[in-house]
C-alpha cells in the first residue's frame, strides 16, 4: 500500500468526517505519496489536512474539499 494512503486511511479512522474510499482515496493517496518522496514529512502532511475546519455545512464531497492543490508543487 501507498504511505499516502495509508497516512489518509490513518487520518479517516481518527477523523471520520474525513475518511476517503475508492477512487479518490486512490488518487489522492498517490499525490500524498508523491508529497511524502518529495521531502513533505507525514506530520506537515496531516496538519494540512487535519487542521482546517470543512464548511458548514458541506455542499460537495470531502474529498473535492481535500483535494491537494496543485500549487503544493504536485502533478495529478
Amino acid at each position: 500500500m501507498h504511505p499516502g494512503i495509508q497516512l489518509l486511511l490513518e487520518i479517516g479512522a481518527s477523523r471520520p468526517e474525513l475518511l476517503l474510499t475508492g477512487k479518490v482515496l486512490t488518487d489522492q493517496g498517490r499525490v500524498a505519496t508523491v508529497m511524502l518522496e518529495s521531502g513533505w514529512s507525514r506530520e506537515q502532511l496531516r496538519h494540512i489536512i487535519t487542521d482546517r475546519p470543512l464548511p458548514q455545512p458541506v455542499r460537495t464531497t470531502v474529498g473535492a474539499i481535500m483535494r491537494f492543490p496543485r500549487s503544493a508543487g504536485v502533478a495529478d
